[in-house]
């Protein structure tokens, strides 16, 4: 018993940012794949990833962000391997979607996307949630 007292301390000692106040993990890592200057056009990038057939795995993931003046669309991990394996196959399955539709008539399209790291690309994310026009997304401080 005290062993395991003792590796619980341990952990939380020595890990703190794991846990959050709600006993949850918060997700350390996101996948830009979106960046638009309206949160209209943003909130449509969000909902591809709430029911998606091709992607199952990352539905409910996505979430908007505010920053520096556009909203970005993010896919949220726990781990940044669990973010660069999303990242290869959330931009696949875009620049597919996208071919068929925005990007028809121009064979230059390509849609990028970035992994961050959230504690230094959005200060305080989780506790910065706002509303506009009934859509929710997290307000940035960038460093």
């Amino acid at each position: 018993m005290k062993k395991a007292i003792l590796a619980i301390f341990f952990f939380l000692v020595c890990f703190p940012s794991t846990i959050s106040l709600a006993g949850q993990a918060l997700p350390k890592y996101g996948v830009v794949y979106g960046s638009d200057t309206n949160i209209q056009d943003s909130e449509y990038e969000i909902l591809r990833f709430k029911n998606n057939q091709e992607l199952p795995q990352y539905n409910g993931k996505s979430v908007m962000f505010f920053r520096d003046n556009v909203f970005k669309s993010l896919l949220l991990f726990n781990t940044k391997l669990e973010a660069r394996k999303a990242q290869e196959q959330v931009e696949a399955y875009l620049n597919k979607v996208d071919r068929q539709g925005i990007a028809k008539n121009n064979p230059n399209w390509v849609r990028g996307s970035y992994v961050v790291d959230l504690s230094r690309w959005c200060l305080n994310w989780s506790k910065n949630q706002k509303t506009q026009d009934k859509i929710k997304y997290h307000s940035c401080q960038s460093k």
